[in-house]
């Protein structure tokens, strides 16, 4: 009996070492191979720079991490994915990533670069971040590590930033087998300083003066990985993340050289008493010296320096030497030596106009807004776009004499140059109305076409309604979901019909002409929600961007 027993337990342990070994060996069913696309906005000029192993340029990417957050907005877990996963395009990345299968919301945050360039350790403090963290403090924690420590000597900042860390956030409602994320959007956690020499001729000095390199004097030796905002959209911000009580680079480690050289910086909050510094290397007349520079905005107070920005210093005119050396430059008041002009260059604001000297540039040059009839018959200080002037000049809003639907505009300053324009929609009679606003800096102007459709016409039921966004003549468009008040709402997807009747819920939140020939908008009828989607594409040889308003 004793034996017969003994033979039980071992059989007993041998099924259950096999059935182990089994389980361990089975493969992941609840995977899914979900698509990413990634654009990086391109600055006009992309810098192409050199260091120890080849070229390289501020848009490279070469490693990315997915943090998983729950329909809570509570961590999950961090993907690694695969290097050789990632494809490099024109204008960012695409890869393929296995997540877990799941029919609810999955919040994710895409970190680019966040480990050395060979993928084998982490440049960001990964390891602070538990499960069940608030979004909020688990994104925010994640600071760029020191240059406080970076040896001395040209490139060796350029070392230790590059490859620049990047952010995006996406959302996904529900993962199943025709889920895609397209055109993710990643911002720079680092802005860019660029100095340049101006085009010369008179009595500018220009012809004698020789641009050799730049550093920075207090530049952040921190940043973090998102801006201040890192659960909203995605855009390029206006306003600094700065680390407090962090320590400042030493300019000697910081050189950068050559005739129009570049540097990359972290953010930070600059005053009359606490600012950053450019110091200049250049020749004048053959003469080796040292300008520091200040970049003041129209107010005559120094800048602060914002990610994902491209700050462009452009040297006028000169009528003398520089300082003897970099230490007495960064000591001394700026240098009066120097004429230079500052450019701020945004890469979130598409739809430009020039001339000669100064830029008008804006978010968007169509509006649209929609709302339900019955329950949206007016909407208040709605966003039409926001509005960039080189000048610093407040842009002056003009309408059509007829239009009496769209009122109280307003240019509201939102730093950098910028302005937030707003204004109140109503339709008593609940019509579907259009116009043309036309915003003037000076000599410059730029129209936006605004609708406003109280209206829907394209009822899908009783309790929906969908929109055909792409038209005849639109070509490369990608159109995005941005911030929806709340989830389960607002989606996208290529066809018309009930996005049920297809695998899974078939709903995304992001739609692009390289996979999807067409793009609806499916709205569920609510209360107390108001949603933004962005489209770009290109019409008639014209560059749309199109900005769309649903408010309920």
């Amino acid at each position: 009996m004793k034996i017969q027993y003994i033979i039980g337990i071992l059989i007993a342990f041998l099924f259950a070492s096999c059935s182990h070994e089994e389980e361990e060996q089975k493969p992941a069913y609840g995977k899914i191979d979900v698509a990413v696309s990634v654009t990086l906005p391109q600055p006009e000029s992309v810098n192409t720079l050199t260091r120890a192993g080849g070229p390289y340029t501020d848009t490279d990417i070469k490693n990315a991490d997915l943090l998983i957050f729950d329909k809570d907005a509570k961590f999950m877990e961090r993907v690694k994915v695969d290097n050789e996963r990632l494809v490099v395009t024109g204008t960012g990345i695409n890869f393929t990533v296995r997540l877990d299968a799941t029919s609810e919301r999955r919040i994710i945050h895409l970190v680019a670069n966040g480990r050395s360039a060979d993928g084998t350790s982490d440049r960001l403090n990964f390891g602070g971040i538990t499960p069940g963290m608030a979004e909020n403090a688990a994104i925010s924690s994640l600071q760029t590590a020191s240059l406080e420590h970076v040896d001395e000597g040209e490139s060796t900042l350029l070392n230790h930033v590059m490859p620049l860390v990047m952010w995006g956030r996406f959302a996904l409602n529900g993962i199943n087998i025709v889920t895609k994320a397209e055109g993710v959007k990643l911002l720079r956690s680092t802005a860019c300083i660029q100095v340049k020499k101006g085009n010369g001729g008179g009595n500018t000095g220009l012809g004698d003066f020789v641009i050799e390199g730049i550093t920075v004097h207090q530049g952040a030796c921190h940043g973090f990985l998102a801006p201040t905002d890192c659960t909203g959209e995605v855009n390029t911000p206006v306003v600094a993340n700065p680390v407090t009580g962090g320590t400042y680079l030493d300019y000697r480690k910081g050189w950068v050289n050559g005739a129009e050289p570049s540097l990359y910086i972290y953010e930070r909050n600059c005053s009359a008493s606490d600012y950053m510094g450019v110091v200049i290397a250049a020749r004048y007349k053959g003469k080796k010296g040292y300008y520091k520079v200040v970049m003041n905005g129209n107010d005559g107070s120094p800048l602060n320096i914002v990610r994902n920005h491209r700050y462009i210093v452009t040297v006028v005119g000169v009528n003398g030497p520089g300082y003897e050396s970099p230490d007495i430059a960064v000591a001394s008041a700026p240098s009066n030596a120097l004429k230079v002009e500052l450019t701020d260059e945004d890469t979130d604001l598409p739809c430009i106009v020039a001339d000669g000297q100064y830029r008008m540039a804006s978010s968007n040059n169509v509006f649209s807004l929609y709302g339900k009839t019955g329950v949206t018959t007016s909407a208040t200080g709605v966003d039409i776009c926001t509005v960039y002037s080189s000048r610093g000049i407040q842009p002056v809003l003009t309408l059509p004499d007829d239009c009496n639907w769209l009122t109280n505009l307003s240019a509201q300053a939102l730093g950098s140059n910028k302005y937030k324009i707003t204004g109140d929609f109503t339709s008593a009679a609940n019509d579907a109305v259009a116009t043309t606003l036309t915003m003037t800096c000076d000599n410059l102007s730029q129209p936006v076409r605004v609708s406003w459709n109280p209206i829907i016409s394209d009822q899908k039921d009783i309790d929906s309604f969908v929109l055909d966004l792409v038209g005849s003549t639109d070509r490369n468009c990608t159109v995005r979901v941005l911030n929806p008040t709340s989830p389960g709402w607002l989606f996208l997807h290529p066809s018309a019909a009930s996005p049920g009747a297809l695998p899974g819920d078939g709903m995304v939140s992001e739609l692009s002409s390289k996979y999807s020939s067409h793009a609806y908008l499916h709205v569920a009828f609510g209360a107390n929600r108001r949603g933004t989607v962005q489209m770009t594409s290109a019409s008639g040889g014209e560059t749309v961007a199109r900005k769309i308003v649903v408010i309920q």
